[in-house]
C-alpha cells in the first residue's frame, strides 16, 4: 500500500512538473512573441528596437511613447490599487499610440482584450505613424516618436495632419491662358432689335382707322364720303348734290334757270 501512495504522489508531482514547465514554455513564448511585435511597433515610431526585449523596461518605454511619465510604471509594484491604475494608464498609452497610427478609439477595446492580436495589426499593416494626437509629447526614452511628425488634432478641427491636407503648391494652378477662353466678338451675337425698329425681321402692327377718319383712296377707287361732308368729285364725274345744297355746273354746262326768270 505504501508503494501504491508513493506512485500517485510521483505521478502527480511529475504531472505538475509537466504543467509548469508547458507553462513556463508557453509564457515565455509569448512574452517573446510580445516583445517581436513591441520591436516592430516601436521602429515604425523611431524608437530603438532593442528597447521591446528589455522587461519592465519596454513598458516603461511604451507608457512615455504614450505620453505618460515613465515612472507611473512603478505603480505596478502597488498591490490591486497600483496595478489596477497602471492597467488604466497603459490603456490609455494604447489609445494614445493608436491614434497615432491612424486608428479609431475602438482599437482601445481590442488592446484591453486581445493585446497580441492589437499589436500584430499595428506592427504589420501599412498605416504609417504621425505623432501622438492634440499636441502631446513623448517622454525622453521614446523621443523617437516625436521625430518627423506634425501636430494635429484627434477631433479633426485642428492643424492639418501630415500627409493629409496639402496647400496648393507653386505652379500647380494655373490661370487660364490668354486665347483660351475669347469673349463674343463685335458682330458675333447682336442684341434683339427694339420694338418699331425696322430691320426686316418684326414689324409693328399698323394703326387700324378710328371712328370719324377718312379712309385714304387706292389706286382707281373713289373716296366715299362720309357723313355730313361732300364728297370730292373724281375726273369726268359730275359732283352729286347733298341735301340743301345746289349743285355746281360742270365744266360747259349752264346753269339751270331759277323760277323768277321763268316768269320774265
Amino acid at each position: 500500500m505504501n508503494s501504491y501512495d508513493n506512485y500517485d504522489s510521483g505521478a502527480f508531482l511529475g504531472l505538475s512538473a509537466g504543467i509548469m514547465v508547458f507553462a513556463f514554455i508557453l509564457a515565455l513564448v509569448l512574452w517573446a512573441l510580445s516583445a517581436f511585435l513591441l520591436m516592430k511597433i516601436f521602429e515604425k515610431m523611431k524608437i530603438e528596437g532593442w528597447k521591446a526585449w528589455v522587461p519592465l523596461y519596454n513598458q516603461w518605454v511604451f507608457i512615455e511613447a504614450g505620453g505618460f511619465p515613465g515612472w507611473y510604471m512603478l505603480s505596478v509594484f502597488i498591490p490591486f490599487i497600483g496595478q489596477l491604475a497602471f492597467a488604466v494608464i497603459v490603456v490609455i498609452a494604447a489609445y494614445r499610440i493608436g491614434i497615432g497610427f491612424g486608428k479609431s478609439g475602438a482599437w482601445a477595446a481590442l488592446y484591453f482584450f486581445l493585446q497580441i492580436v492589437w499589436m500584430g495589426i499595428i506592427a504589420f499593416d501599412s498605416s504609417k505613424w504621425r505623432g501622438l494626437p492634440d499636441g502631446l509629447v513623448a517622454g525622453p526614452s521614446a523621443a523617437g516618436a516625436n521625430v518627423g511628425v506634425t501636430p494635429y488634432s484627434s477631433t479633426g478641427y485642428g492643424t492639418p495632419q501630415a500627409g493629409g491636407y496639402q496647400a496648393p503648391q507653386p505652379g500647380a494652378y494655373q490661370p487660364p491662358q490668354s486665347g483660351a477662353y475669347q469673349p463674343p466678338q463685335a458682330g458675333g451675337y447682336q442684341a434683339p432689335q427694339g420694338y418699331g425698329q425696322q430691320s426686316g425681321g418684326y414689324q409693328a402692327p399698323q394703326a387700324s382707322q378710328g371712328y370719324g377718319q377718312q379712309p385714304q383712296p387706292g389706286y382707281g377707287q373713289q373716296p366715299q364720303a362720309g357723313y355730313g361732308r361732300q364728297p370730292q368729285p373724281g375726273y369726268g364725274q359730275q359732283p352729286q348734290p347733298g341735301y340743301g345744297q345746289q349743285s355746281q355746273p360742270g365744266y360747259g354746262q349752264q346753269p339751270p334757270a331759277s323760277s323768277g326768270d321763268a316768269q320774265q
